[in-house]
């Protein structure tokens, strides 16, 4: 991830930059397109997923 080479290069502004635009990507571009059954899945299961919210701080919702 982005984010996680920004941070091991230093610029953590650039880093919590990157992570907070993919978790809006998750949230915004690919959550509402994931059916209702799937949900979870999606954000607790899937391990990129589940790594990136992690990592932004950001809890799963959904």
């Amino acid at each position: 991830m982005a984010g996680l080479a920004l941070r091991a290069a230093g610029d953590e502004l650039a880093a919590q930059r990157a992570l907070d635009d993919a978790v809006d990507w998750v949230r915004r571009r690919a959550l509402p397109q994931v059916p209702a059954p799937f949900i979870d899945s999606f954000l607790h299961r899937n391990p990129v997923n589940r790594e990136l919210l992690a990592l932004a701080g950001a809890a799963p919702r959904g």
